[in-house]
């Protein structure tokens, strides 16, 4: 279900002007580089997961090619009864803020308050209905936010200034309509 959630998340947020790099739901993906040193380094980072097409994979790594990105951590789910639902996701941001605007120091705030605005609205996209994203924290801002994977050694830099980052904890409640639930179709048929 949090895939599901998420990719509602993902459709909110990707015409903010702060993001050029958007992604849903993200898992971990662990991979050898033996880029920069020479030496063989195990590298972890995260990549979106998208059940609906066939595509390459785009490593959620912070870039300077890129102005901002965004993508989203499963917390897992917690039933409430009848058809009701609560969801744990955490919305990681990063961006490069000269890329966004002359007021670097704003581009944080400003997509902050962007986000939490859109996060007021109640949403509705069958089966999912009464979909209500509540931001409740936003972890201290520090490179721990990340500490989960394990960027190529060139990457690390971007987790420090001139470069910003946030995350924010998100619960979202729901109600899963059984009526709203569309039949499965035989993938041989389509």
């Amino acid at each position: 279900m949090n895939l599901y959630v998420a990719k509602v998340l993902k459709m909110l947020l990707t015409d903010l002007p702060y993001f050029d790099r958007p992604a849903g739901l993200v898992q971990t993906i662990t991979k050898e580089d033996s880029s920069g040193s020479g030496k063989t380094k195990v590298i972890r980072f995260p990549i979106e997961v998208d059940v609906t097409q066939e595509k390459e994979s785009v490593p959620m790594i912070p870039d300077d090619r890129i102005k901002g990105m965004f993508y989203i951590e499963d917390g897992g789910s917690k039933h409430d009864g009848g058809n009701d639902w609560t969801s744990d996701l955490t919305l990681v941001c990063w961006f490069c803020p000269k890329k966004i605007s002359a007021n670097v120091e704003a581009v944080s705030v400003n997509a902050m308050a962007d986000i939490m605005y859109l996060c007021k609205k109640f949403y509705n996209d069958a089966p999912i209905t009464k979909l209500k994203f509540n931001v409740v924290s936003s972890p201290v801002r520090s490179a721990s936010i990340f500490s989960q994977y394990v960027y190529p050694e060139v990457n690390t830099q971007y987790l420090m200034p001139p470069y910003d980052f946030f995350a924010l904890k998100i619960k979202a409640s729901f109600r899963l309509s059984d009526s709203c639930i569309e039949p499965l179709t035989d993938p041989d048929i389509c």
